[in-house]
């Protein structure tokens, strides 16, 4: 429809008192809401919690512990490779008895 001929249907005093009589908010009856609640939409306010978020934050949740558990094993085994290379370093910088003019002992 065009404005001009929409306009000369209803005017805007009609339109208001018309959608003010019909757009009344009202409250919904528990058959509707139970209605609802079978087609799986939740009314707001009922059920804040359901599985599925559960199950999701849980999900998650593991995930995370996971994450962490990796990233601390990988900081142990980065210090424990390099306390190995300082120890590795101080036995190259001793010299052995050899090089020093001892000898090897033959029994221990």
């Amino acid at each position: 429809m065009d404005r001009s001929r929409f306009s000369k249907i209803y005017s805007i005093k009609d339109m208001e008192v018309l959608l003010t009589n019909t757009l009344v908010p009202v409250e919904p009856s528990d058959q509707f809401v139970k209605k609802l609640r079978g087609s799986l939409i939740h009314v707001q306010g009922r059920k804040p919690f359901s599985l599925w978020t559960g199950l999701a934050v849980g999900a998650s949740l593991l995930l995370v512990v996971a994450m962490s558990l990796g990233v601390v094993l990988r900081f142990i085994l980065a210090g424990v490779g390099f306390v190995n290379l300082l120890l590795q370093r101080r036995s190259y910088r001793k010299p052995s008895r050899q090089a020093r003019g001892g000898s090897i002992p033959l029994s221990m």
